[in-house]
């Protein structure tokens, strides 16, 4: 008797049909997808941080280290659009 990989996989207290409804999903995602949406996720992570902490008048911080904390900011808005990164850090949200 041949045992099947559904009925392996099919938990217990779950009935064969209910168990095949986990396996009809999409393929995994590539490497590739995976790496890229970690690096949204840090980039997202970051963004909101950045607002929550750092002090744009602060006068220790170098006018160059400035400069670059504002361009990365805007690299930042173009690729995920501003509304997007603000949704979370509107009032409300969770501290970063």
């Amino acid at each position: 008797m041949a045992i099947t990989a559904c009925r392996v996989l099919t938990p217990p207290g779950c009935s064969q049909d209910e168990a095949d409804v986990f396996l009809d999903y999409e393929d995994p995602r590539t490497l590739a997808q995976i790496v890229e949406a970690e690096q949204e996720f840090f980039d997202r992570v970051s963004y909101a941080r950045h607002h929550v902490h750092y002090d744009e008048e602060d006068p220790e911080m170098a006018d160059d280290r400035r400069a670059g904390v504002r361009e990365w900011r805007e690299r930042m808005e173009t690729r995920y659009g501003r509304e997007s990164l603000q949704e979370a850090i509107e009032p409300g949200h969770d501290p970063a």
